[in-house]
């Protein structure tokens, strides 16, 4: 998936894109949702002015979803993985293609040929062409995911 993005990018001449990634603790964002919902309810308690352990309330009790049940709701696509099922700390990767507005256009061109005037044409500069610029980006990510 990732490979057919860039080759989109590089045909729409667009360059200097970068991969954000995101790592989501399942656990600790389930807790961290309990202890909001549990801040929430007790301050709706005290607005109400009724006891939260109150058995004849005509409000409906909330059924609390099971961490599978919650976890089943994160699903898999191009970009979402999860870690391995056996280690204990269960987290969520999620990674996309960002700052995709960069085109190469005359201004880059000029700074490419200046720096490779400068620096020769072997030289590894910033401002490339954007196949170049996928084939390097391509290649950092393969070897900083290995």
């Amino acid at each position: 998936m990732l490979v057919s993005d860039v080759q989109f990018l590089a045909q729409l001449k667009i360059m200097d894109y970068s991969l954000l990634l995101g790592v989501h603790n399942v656990a600790r964002g389930l807790e961290e949702e309990r202890e909001l919902e549990d801040e929430h309810s007790s301050s709706d308690d005290l607005l109400d002015g009724e006891d939260s352990n109150n058995k004849d309330s005509d409000v409906p009790m909330e059924i609390e979803e099971d961490d599978d049940e919650i976890e089943d709701q994160i699903y898999e696509n191009g970009y979402t993985y999860f870690s391995d099922e056996t280690l204990t700390d269960k987290e969520v990767y999620c990674f996309g293609l960002i700052d995709v507005l960069t085109k190469y256009n005359a201004t880059k061109r000029a700074a490419h040929t200046a720096k490779t005037m400068k620096h020769g044409s072997g030289a590894e500069i910033s401002t490339v062409r954007p196949e170049s610029y996928a084939k390097r980006f391509l290649e950092f990510m393969s070897n900083a995911f290995v």
